[in-house]
């Protein structure tokens, strides 16, 4: 049989080669990516307002509700009289709590004359000082549970939630209403942990508010403190610069973090 003959190599016409489509060499694609950060453009997120200052209050003794006078949407001030409790029976406490105490302090000073003309003993004195001490205490007690039968507003802000109804008898703790000041607000967003070096304390930032359709500015104050480990975000806490008087916590809108840093 005859040995098969070789066949020349084929070569391409150069015009249908393109020079763009070939490939770096290995070498040189090694290390050359350009790093994460440099030009990162810092998307828009969505961001939050919350209230600074804002609390859930309880009931501070077991009771019928004797007069809640506020409702939700109601706008109160610093000190305004929420809720009132019935103490009636706190009120007799106290009052047979101030007798035994009169009685006790009368006793002591009888026995501390008699003392003083050794006519009585020592131990008959020390017992009559401890009974009046125990009178004061009982009477101080009652006095402490009593400042729970009126609750006050701790500061001026909207009733936003209202969980009991006036002459319903509730538990001690039990919670009565939700006050939200909305005077003093922050903006609360999560933006990817990888984003920590550029948006730093002080950089600007802008809101568009999606319920009121308007823009408003702000600065970057700080973070939560930690990241999350599956989403791998950290929440970014801002405040507003001359925010209008009309936002409510729980609106939201985009953030737009690509402002120059203030210097």
């Amino acid at each position: 049989m005859a040995a098969a003959q070789q066949q020349p190599p084929v070569e391409l016409p150069s015009g249908l080669i393109d020079p763009s489509l070939s490939l770096p060499p290995v070498e040189a694609a090694r290390g050359t990516a350009p790093a994460a950060s440099e030009s990162r453009p810092l998307d828009s997120v969505r961001g939050q307002l919350r209230p600074r200052r804002q609390t859930v209050l309880g009931a501070g003794l077991p009771g019928r509700i004797e007069s809640f006078p506020v409702e939700v949407g109601d706008i109160v001030a610093a000190n305004a009289p929420l809720v009132t409790m019935d103490c009636a029976v706190l009120e007799a406490d106290r009052r047979t709590a101030q007798a035994r105490q009169s009685a006790a302090t009368a006793r002591y000073t009888v026995n501390n004359k008699l003392a003083d003309a050794n006519n009585i003993s020592g131990l008959e004195v020390d017992l009559s000082r401890a009974e009046m001490a125990v009178a004061r205490a009982e009477e101080q007690r009652i006095a402490a549970r009593m400042r729970h039968c009126r609750i006050v507003a701790p500061f001026a802000g909207v009733v936003v939630g209202k969980s009991a109804q006036a002459f319903q008898y509730v538990a001690e703790g039990e919670p009565l209403l939700h006050l939200v000041d909305n005077s003093d607000l922050l903006v609360d967003a999560a933006v990817p942990s990888t984003w920590l070096s550029d948006v730093t304390v002080g950089r600007r930032f802008t809101m568009h508010i999606d319920e009121l359709d308007i823009d408003v500015s702000g600065r970057i104050d700080g973070t939560e403190g930690r990241v999350d480990p599956v989403s791998q975000t950290v929440r970014l806490i801002g405040s507003l610069t001359n925010p209008p008087k009309n936002l409510l916590a729980g609106m939201s809108g985009p953030i737009d973090l690509a402002v120059e840093p203030t210097q």
